[in-house]
């Protein structure tokens, strides 16, 4: 198993049985150095089963199927800066029980990982850029339309290095523009208009400035920023370098309808009507704390389930036929409802 960091710079080998392997890496000419090796007696019974790095190049994650460890790629004592993070919750699958396999870090900066055996969820470490448990890792963070495991897993090249910026292999003399990108995330907290902001820009920008659409801004590279009220926001990040810098806006949905904002409609997706034995929830969208709620024809509250981004899966073969309502909450304000009917 080998990996190269985000920035090229890093390069990771597992040597099975004996351990895992760090070295330099220079992208120019080609050359690996100053080697650093864990042995496998320091990271697990079994070894390395996956790596990943974080966006920022800061931290890695090694799974070895039982356990998921992080490590300081800029500690002066890389194997000594060896944190815990997470046991698999070998009791939550049934039949099959799940494990820390093949890691994968994606596009939105998250770390996804597939289990060696056949689950249908991925686990995620949700801010890799954090040190230790301040990463989040999610055991079930992901869930998938079907069961898969063992070499089911993406692939994302890291398209956008760029040029190594006034070295003799910097020939078309391109330099790093950078390119601005983030994302969002809900923690759970008790504010319920508490937003945490991640950038994912390219080409190695070295400063940030976030406006939040509320009059406040921000300098810092992962900020925390906390709404005074639900509304619609504009929120912008500009990165700049060097050479020059990129700005990206989204639109924020704080604890607002989908009435009063279409776009989310388009987002939100509850099928099939009529129900069969599967009801299938599909959320293309970042929100606060979501929650689907199911009711009968009383008004009575049947199920009351978490939602995750992507497709989530409730099983309603116990239910009679009959009509129901059903609900989607965000920071506890609805913002999607409907109704459906089983035959």
């Amino acid at each position: 198993m080998t990996l190269f960091s985000p920035n090229g710079e890093k390069y990771f080998r597992t040597t099975t049985p004996s351990g895992l392997q760090i070295l330099d890496f220079d992208r120019c000419t080609g050359i690996f150095s100053n080697p650093v090796f864990i042995p496998t007696d320091s990271i697990g019974y079994s070894g390395p089963a996956g790596l990943a790095a974080s966006h920022d190049n800061h931290f890695l994650y090694v799974s070895t199927n039982k356990f998921l460890f992080q490590y300081d790629l800029l500690a002066t004592d890389i194997p000594s800066s060896k944190t815990f993070l997470a046991q698999i919750d070998s009791t939550y699958y049934n039949p099959q029980k799940g494990t820390f396999h093949h890691a994968r870090l994606a596009p939105d900066g998250k770390i996804y990982m597939v289990s060696l055996n056949y689950v249908p969820e991925m686990a995620v470490v949700n801010f890799p850029e954090r040190p230790g448990l301040a990463s989040r890792v999610d055991q079930h963070g992901y869930q998938l339309p079907a069961l898969y495991g063992n070499d089911f897993i993406f692939n994302f090249p890291h398209y956008r290095l760029g040029p190594i910026d006034g070295s003799e292999c910097d020939t078309l003399g391109l330099d790093n523009y950078p390119l601005a990108n983030f994302r969002w995330d809900f923690e759970d907290t008790l504010s319920p208009f508490q937003v945490t902001f991640t950038e994912v820009s390219s080409y190695e920008p070295t400063a940030w400035h976030w406006d939040f659409g509320d009059f406040q801004t921000s300098n810092e590279r992962y900020p925390v920023h906390t709404y005074s009220q639900p509304g619609v926001y504009q929120v912008c990040l500009r990165v700049s370098n060097a050479y020059g810098s990129d700005t990206l806006c989204r639109t924020l949905y704080l604890g607002v309808s989908s009435t009063e904002n279409p776009p989310l409609q388009t987002a939100i997706e509850v099928f099939p009507n009529p129900i069969q034995d599967i009801l299938w929830i599909s959320m293309e969208v970042n929100l606060n704390h979501p929650k689907f709620r199911l009711y009968d024809q009383y008004g009575r509250l049947l199920r009351e389930e978490t939602l995750r981004p992507g497709i989530n899966e409730l099983s309603t073969v116990t239910l009679p036929t009959g009509m129901y309502f059903w609900e989607l909450l965000s920071g506890g304000v609805r913002i999607e409802a409907g109704k459906l009917v089983k035959g």
